[in-house]
């Protein structure tokens, strides 16, 4: 169980975060050392093969919280992310995460937290239009700091007793890397 907020991004492909002369291999770890959370979109996982996901669960053992999009497919893509996901659980402590963004919930193993955007069931955990596990989405990031900061406090309102923390994913946030790196401060600060 996550024990603060942990900030992240859809997907680690930030223009203008990297330095020049890094590699393009080295970005997952670049970017893992300044945030703790991530989401990785369905395109970029469902082309994976196993040597992809040895070499991301190698750059991504130092998240905190690793969730994959679910967009629906068929049994192939399915197979491919249970494969992923018991490779992810073989290789550490990391917490595992799906957002069920289209169809129905595919059939996960039980230590994967399954949040759902859409659809809520009685007496599940809910904020804004997500159920299940305690996840925040967000699109973009309010301009003003106060905005954020209610936002922040509303999302840590609304987890359940045992839940101290969770993740907080900016599906737009590679796109204003300064703003998520404040954001992630503003969690710091706020003790969340």
């Amino acid at each position: 169980m996550l024990e603060n907020i942990e900030v992240g991004a859809r997907g680690w492909a930030c223009q203008d975060y990297y330095p020049e002369d890094l590699p393009e291999e080295w970005q997952l770890d670049y970017y893992a050392n300044a945030f703790s959370a991530l989401l990785v979109p369905q395109a970029q996982w469902a082309s994976w093969g196993v040597d992809g996901w040895e070499a991301f669960a190698e750059s991504a053992d130092t998240l905190r919280w690793i969730g994959f999009e679910w967009l629906g497919g068929d049994a192939s893509i399915h197979e491919r992310l249970l494969a992923g996901l018991a490779q992810l659980e073989q290789d550490g402590a990391t917490e595992v995460g799906v957002l069920v963004l289209e169809g129905a919930c595919p059939a996960l193993p039980e230590y994967v937290g399954v949040t759902c955007k859409g659809a809520v069931a009685q007496g599940e955990w809910q904020w804004q239009a997500l159920s299940g596990a305690p996840l925040g989405v967000v699109e973009v990031l309010p301009q003003d700091l106060k905005a954020q900061r209610r936002l922040l406090e509303d999302f840590a309102a609304s987890l359940p007793d045992k839940n101290s923390g969770a993740p907080f994913i900016v599906v737009q946030g590679c796109a204003n890397i300064a703003q998520l790196k404040q954001f992630k401060q503003l969690v710091e600060l706020l003790g969340l």
